[in-house]
C-alpha cells in the first residue's frame, strides 16, 4: 500500500499554466493517465469504423459566402477558396467541376491552374474560342490535410503574344460559383484527443453548415451548477471561432448517454457534461475513468467501441466547479497533454479593466485607433486590389466624425495613384500618393460630415487606385512592378460630438459584439421559463452565439422559473397565458407598441396578424395569439431599455418552435440581419423581419429628432408638405382676414344707422327760411329731385335751388353716404376706393 501510494505521489504534479490576453491564471494539479493509454479502442472496432465513408457535395459559393460568380481579371490573378476539413476526418477523393467563361479575348496561351495548398493538381485551357466550359477535374486526397485547406484558381491570361497591355479590359475569366462545386469523399480516422487538443475537439473546420454539441446536465441544485454550465457551453462556441453552434441539451442519464453513444458517426461527435461526482458516476464508470471528488477536474472520454465519440466532462462542485469552469472558458489557457486535469487557484481580472467595443458603442466621443476595430495593419498590392474596409455603428443621428489616417506607399508608382475615401457609398476624399518615390502621411485628416454618416451601421471604404509608372514604349508602356499601399493601425477615429443619442437600444450592436452585455464586468442573469431539454437547448445556443460575437465569455447565471424574474437581463422561453406580457419589466409597452408601423412596413408579416387586443382601452396593449394555425410557427427577439438596465426576450410558441427559431436565428444569414429593436421570423425561414432605427424614428429620437430624421430620409415628401402646409396656411389667412373686414363694416354700418334716421326725418321738414349755416349746401337742381334710376334725369338747366340738410361722415379718407335712399347712391359713394377720387360737392349734370 505504502508503494502504491508513493507512486500515486509522484505522479501528482504542480503545474503553472500562464493565459494569455486577460485569460485566468489557473494552477493545474495533472492526473497520472497517459494518452496513449487513455480510452484506447480495439484494433477490430477501428477497422470497422474505417471501413465507413461520407461524400460531402458543396457549391463553391458555400466556401466564399455566398457569393454567385467570380471575375479573374488582368494577366496574372488568382482566386483563393477555404476548404475545411474536420480532425478525425481523411479525404480519400475530390472532384472538382468548374464552370468557367472566358473571355473571346484570350487566345490559346491562357490556361488556369488548379493547386491544392500550394501544390498543383490540374489545369486547363482558357482559350477564348471555346466559349463557356465545364472542367472536371480529380484532386488527390493525399493533397488534403485536416483544418483549412486552400484550393487556388490562379488564371494566366493573353490575348497577343507580344505589345500587351495587362490591364485590358478584355482581359477576364468569369468562374460560375454557384454551378461550381467541390465533391470530399471522406472516411473517419482514429484520433487519440488529449486536454491540449481542445480546440480540434471543438473544432470550427467542418465540413457542415454548423457544429452541433450534445449537452448533457443534471438536475444539480448545488449553487453555481448553472453558470459552471453557462461557462462551459461558451468555451465550447469559442473554440467554435465563427461556426454556428447548435447545442443540443439533454438531461443526464444512462439510457441517454447509450442512445448517444449509437447514433452512426462518420464524423467525430463531441459531447459536454457538467455535474458533480455522484450524478456522473453512470458517465465515469462507462468510460472506465475515476476521478477524485477531492478536487474539480476536466476530464476527456472515450468509450470501447465507439472511436468516434469524444466527451469532455467537468466534473466538481460548487465554487471550485465555476473555477474550472472559468478556466475552461478562455480559449487562451494553455492546457496539458494529458486527459485529465484538475484546476484550483483560479484569478481574474478585475471586471472594470472589461471595456466595451468602441465599434459598437450606442453614443461616445472618444477618440480611438482602428486596431480596436481589429483593423490590423493591411497591405494592398496589383494592379486591382482590395479596398480597406472599416464598419461603425453610430447610435445617434446629425454626428460629424473625423478619421486621422496613418499610411505609406511604395516607391515607383504614376502620380496618377490614389487612395479614395468612400463613406457609405458617397466618395468623400482623394489621397494622393503622387510621389515617385514613394511617400508616408503620418496624420491625413478627413472629416466626415453629418448628411453622410447615418444612424446604425457605417461603411468607410479605402479604395487604393494604383498606377504603374511609363516606361514610355509601345510593348511594355508599363513598369509593373512596386504596386503597394499600407495603412497602419494606429490611424485614429473620433466622433466630434453633437447630435441626438438613440433613446433605445439596437440588436446590430448586440449580434456583432454582444453589447451591452459585452464589457459590463458583472454577471447576467440568463431565465428560461422551464429545465426542459428544448428550452436549454435555445438558452445554451443563444448564449454560445452571444459569447462567439463578444470574443469572450459571458459570466451568466441561468435561472429556470416559469414568472419572469425583475432582475433578469435575457429571458428564452415561452410566455403564455393571460397577462404573461405584464410580468415583463417594463410590461407590453416595452415589447409592442409599434404594431401599426410594422404593419405597413410589411403587410405579409404584419404583427396585426397575431397580435389581438384584449379588451378595448384607452390605449391599445397587444397580447399574442396563439390559436392561429398559420401564426403558431412565429419567433420574436426583442430589446428594450427600462431605467439604465438593457433586457432581451427570446420566445417563441411552445418550447420546440423555440429550439428550432433558435437554431435557424444563430446561422450565418440571420444572424446577420438583425437590427433595430424588435425581430421576428418563422421556424425554418432565414428571412427576419425587423423593427428600429427606420421604421420607428420619434420613438427612438424623440419628436424633435424624429421630425428632423425623418425630414432628412424624405427630403422631397418633406417639402411637399410643407408646401401643402404653406398653401393651407395662405388660404386660411386670407379667410380670416376676409370675415374681419365684413366684421368691421357691419360694425360701421350698425353705428351709422342713427345718423341716417336722422337725416330721413330732415328730409321730410320745411326748408328753412334762415340764413343756410354751415351745415347747409346749396345744390343746383332743374327740378324736384326724381329717382336717378328713372327716367327722368336731373339737369343743371334751371336756376332752382334745393337747400336741404346733410349731416356727412368722413373715415380714412373717404365718404359716406348717411341716408339710405337710392337716389342718393350715385352722389355719395359707399366704398373707400370710390370715395377717394369723388369731388366734396356732388352736382348733378
Amino acid at each position: 500500500m505504502n508503494l502504491r501510494g508513493r507512486q500515486d505521489t509522484l505522479l501528482h504534479i504542480l503545474v503553472l499554466l500562464l493565459g494569455l490576453g486577460l485569460a485566468v491564471q489557473p494552477s493545474f494539479l495533472l492526473a497520472a493517465e497517459s494518452p496513449s493509454t487513455a480510452g484506447k479502442a480495439p484494433a477490430a472496432e477501428v477497422a470497422d469504423a474505417a471501413q465507413t465513408g461520407q461524400t460531402v457535395r458543396h457549391s463553391l459559393a458555400y466556401f466564399l459566402g455566398g457569393r454567385a460568380e467570380a471575375t479573374l481579371r488582368y494577366t496574372d490573378t488568382h482566386l483563393d477558396i477555404p476548404v475545411p476539413l474536420g480532425y478525425g476526418q481523411k479525404v480519400v477523393g475530390a472532384d472538382l467541376q468548374l464552370h468557367v467563361a472566358p473571355s473571346a479575348a484570350l487566345n490559346a496561351q491562357s490556361w488556369m491552374v488548379v493547386l491544392v495548398n500550394g501544390q498543383v493538381a490540374g489545369q486547363f485551357s482558357l482559350a477564348g474560342n471555346q466559349g463557356p466550359s465545364e472542367q472536371n477535374l480529380s484532386l488527390p486526397g493525399t493533397l488534403f490535410q485536416p483544418g483549412f485547406n486552400t484550393v487556388e484558381l490562379r488564371a494566366a491570361q493573353h490575348y497577343a503574344s507580344h505589345c500587351e497591355y495587362p490591364m485590358a479590359g478584355q482581359i477576364w475569366s468569369q468562374v460560375q460559383l454557384k454551378d461550381s462545386s467541390l465533391t470530399l469523399k471522406l472516411t473517419p480516422t482514429v484520433w487519440q484527443p488529449n486536454l491540449s487538443d481542445l480546440g480540434q475537439i471543438f473544432d470550427p473546420a467542418q465540413t457542415t453548415a454548423n457544429g452541433h454539441l450534445r449537452l448533457f446536465y443534471t438536475d444539480d441544485n448545488h449553487p453555481g451548477y448553472w453558470e459552471a454550465t453557462v461557462l462551459a457551453v461558451e468555451g465550447a462556441a469559442l473554440r467554435y471561432q465563427y461556426l454556428p453552434v447548435d447545442v443540443r441539451a439533454q438531461s443526464f442519464s444512462a439510457e441517454h448517454l447509450q442512445a448517444w453513444l449509437q447514433e452512426p458517426a462518420t464524423t467525430m461527435q463531441t459531447a459536454l457534461f457538467v455535474g458533480n461526482p455522484n450524478t456522473l458516476e453512470p458517465l465515469l464508470r462507462s468510460a472506465q475513468v475515476r476521478v477524485s471528488t477531492d478536487v474539480p477536474a476536466l476530464r476527456i472520454l472515450r468509450w470501447p467501441g465507439h472511436p468516434h465519440h469524444v466527451g469532455v466532462a467537468l466534473v466538481g462542485q460548487g465554487k471550485p466547479l465555476v473555477e474550472l469552469a472559468h478556466a475552461f472558458a478562455d480559449p487562451a489557457v494553455l492546457w496539458p497533454p494529458l486527459t485529465q486535469a484538475s484546476v484550483h487557484d483560479v484569478r481574474f481580472p478585475p471586471g472594470k479593466n472589461l471595456l466595451p467595443p468602441k465599434g459598437v458603442a450606442e453614443f461616445s466621443d472618444d477618440a480611438f485607433a482602428l486596431s480596436d476595430l481589429g483593423f490590423t495593419t493591411p497591405t494592398r498590392t496589383g494592379f486591382d486590389p482590395a479596398s480597406f474596409d472599416l464598419r461603425l455603428w453610430n447610435g445617434g443621428w446629425q454626428r460629424k466624425a473625423q478619421l486621422r489616417l496613418h499610411l505609406a506607399y511604395a516607391a515607383g508608382m504614376s502620380p496618377q495613384s490614389a487612395l479614395n475615401v468612400v463613406v457609405n457609398g458617397n466618395a468623400l476624399d482623394s489621397i494622393p500618393l503622387n510621389n515617385p518615390q514613394g511617400g508616408r502621411y503620418s496624420d491625413y485628416t478627413v472629416t466626415l460630415p453629418p448628411t453622410i454618416l447615418h444612424p446604425g451601421w457605417n461603411a468607410i471604404h479605402l479604395e487604393p487606385v494604383l498606377v504603374p509608372q511609363s516606361n514610355g514604349g509601345d510593348c511594355r508602356p508599363f513598369f509593373l512592378g512596386n504596386l503597394w499601399v499600407t495603412v497602419y493601425g494606429d490611424s485614429v477615429f473620433q466622433w466630434m460630438g453633437g447630435g441626438l443619442r438613440a433613446r433605445q437600444p439596437d440588436l446590430a450592436p448586440l449580434a456583432q459584439a454582444a453589447y451591452p452585455f459585452n464589457g459590463q464586468g458583472q454577471q447576467l442573469t440568463v431565465q428560461g421559463s422551464s429545465l426542459r431539454a428544448a428550452n436549454v437547448s435555445a438558452a445554451m445556443t443563444l448564449l454560445g452565439k452571444l459569447a462567439q460575437a463578444a470574443g469572450r465569455p459571458l459570466p451568466a447565471r441561468f435561472v429556470a422559473q416559469s414568472k419572469p424574474l425583475p432582475t433578469a437581463d435575457i429571458y428564452v422561453g415561452t410566455l403564455q397565458g393571460k397577462g404573461a406580457w405584464d410580468q415583463i419589466p417594463g410590461g407590453r409597452d416595452a415589447l409592442f407598441d409599434e404594431e401599426p408601423e410594422v404593419a405597413s412596413a410589411h403587410p405579409e408579416h404584419s404583427l396585426l396578424a397575431f397580435l389581438q387586443e384584449p379588451v378595448p382601452a384607452r390605449r391599445a396593449h397587444a397580447r399574442i395569439h396563439w390559436d392561429a394555425e398559420d401564426n403558431g410557427d412565429l419567433a420574436f427577439l426583442r430589446i428594450w431599455r427600462t431605467g439604465a438596465k438593457t433586457r432581451v426576450l427570446l420566445t417563441a410558441r411552445d418550447p420546440q418552435k423555440l429550439q428550432q427559431a433558435t437554431q435557424t436565428l444563430v446561422q450565418y444569414g440571420p444572424w446577420a440581419q438583425l437590427k433595430g429593436n424588435l425581430a421576428w421570423w418563422r421556424v425554418g425561414n432565414d428571412r427576419i423581419f425587423t423593427l428600429g432605427l427606420s421604421e420607428t424614428p420619434f420613438r427612438t429620437f424623440g419628436v424633435r429628432g424624429g421630425l428632423a430624421l425623418w425630414v432628412s430620409r424624405h427630403p422631397w415628401i418633406s417639402l411637399a408638405v410643407l408646401l401643402f402646409f404653406g398653401l393651407l396656411f395662405v388660404l386660411a389667412s386670407r379667410s380670416a382676414l376676409r370675415q374681419y373686414a365684413r366684421r368691421r363694416q357691419r360694425a360701421e354700418m350698425a353705428e351709422a344707422e342713427p345718423l341716417a334716421a336722422e337725416n330721413v326725418r330732415s328730409l321730410q321738414t320745411p326748408p328753412l327760411t334762415t340764413a343756410p349755416s354751415t351745415q347747409s349746401q346749396a345744390i343746383p337742381v332743374s327740378e324736384p329731385l326724381a329717382d336717378v334710376r328713372g327716367s327722368g334725369a336731373p339737369t343743371c338747366s334751371a336756376a332752382l335751388l334745393y337747400q336741404q340738410t346733410f349731416r356727412t361722415r368722413a373715415a380714412s379718407g373717404g365718404w359716406h353716404a348717411a341716408v339710405e335712399d337710392p337716389r342718393y347712391r350715385r352722389v355719395y359713394p359707399r366704398r373707400r376706393t370710390e370715395a377717394r377720387d369723388a369731388a366734396p360737392y356732388p352736382y348733378w349734370s
